[in-house]
């Protein structure tokens, strides 16, 4: 991710940003240049913009609701991710490979309804673009209703039938018979996307991403904000005081080295702070 944001002068003649109050159109200039990422779709912490622009928190926070409403800003305050609508008017791909490369982002945004409405946005994208923005999407995945969890976890306590089992084949042996011959296999555990999201403090959440897409941006990888070495890693290093520049110089600097190597195959983003943990590329 680059660690620089464009400011398109259309920006300051926008009829609903000329309409701001002078604090109101730092924070509208601040949601797009302070915490974003390349899709206008991101993580955002009030508390941190709060601190960057020298206000109290909650004198930002009456201002950012005021912008979101006259902007059409989508925020949604449980998931901390705010969606910026007009992103690709002000910030459009220079050709489809660059679009497909800012869609990776999407790995960083936990689950909200803002999703949807940025997955259905192609006002401000060239016509061209579309295909490629569609493929780029990640692939939905069908999700159990916790009411149907429980409901078939009660019917296989009791021996009912069970989707995808042996008496899918219309077999009429007991319980007892068909136990014995057929092995029960567990379900496979899925990670939790709350629980693991939960191990990082929401104040480190947008440094984390940008970090971590930094590390991707370079190396070609998709690490996430929940994957292990980077909980074990990044995010310590942080709580101890590590700053967010510190640490992507520390990539960057780290990825210059290896670069030059043709048997790169990893970026440290904890040298000089460990000799012994890398983050190795895929």
């Amino acid at each position: 991710m680059s660690r620089y944001r464009k400011l398109d002068p259309r920006f300051w003649k926008d009829e609903k940003v000329r309409e701001l109050a002078l604090s109101e159109k730092i924070i509208a200039l601040y949601s797009f240049t302070g915490q974003s990422n390349r899709i206008g779709l991101f993580n955002f912490s009030p508390g941190a913009a709060a601190e960057d622009l020298g206000v109290p928190l909650e004198t930002f926070r009456e201002g950012f609701g005021k912008v979101c409403t006259r902007l059409n800003f989508g925020w949604d305050e449980k998931a901390r991710v705010v969606y910026l609508p007009t992103w690709w008017k002000y910030n459009c791909p220079e050709n489809p490979n660059v679009l497909k490369a800012c869609l990776q982002d999407l790995h960083e945004i936990p689950q909200t309804p803002l999703l949807v409405k940025f997955f259905e946005n192609l006002r401000y994208l060239p016509e061209t673009f579309h295909q490629t923005f569609r493929e780029g999407l990640p692939k939905p995945s069908p999700q159990r209703m916790p009411d149907q969890e429980q409901e078939q976890e009660q019917e296989y306590k009791s021996g009912a039938k069970a989707p995808g089992s042996f008496f899918d084949k219309g077999e009429t042996k007991s319980k007892t018979e068909s136990d014995e011959q057929i092995p029960k296999k567990s379900a496979p555990k899925k990670r939790s996307l709350k629980r693991t999201r939960a191990a990082i403090p929401p104040e480190l959440q947008p440094a984390v991403s940008r970090v971590v897409a930094k590390i991707n941006e370079l190396a070609g990888t998709a690490y996430q904000s929940d994957s292990k070495i980077v909980l074990n890693g990044l995010v310590p290093r942080l709580k101890a005081g590590v700053t967010e520049a510190n640490c992507l110089a520390v990539v960057e600097n780290r990825w210059s080295e290896w670069s030059k190597s043709p048997r790169c195959a990893s970026i440290s983003i904890q040298k000089p702070y460990s000799e012994n943990q890398t983050l190795k590329s895929t």
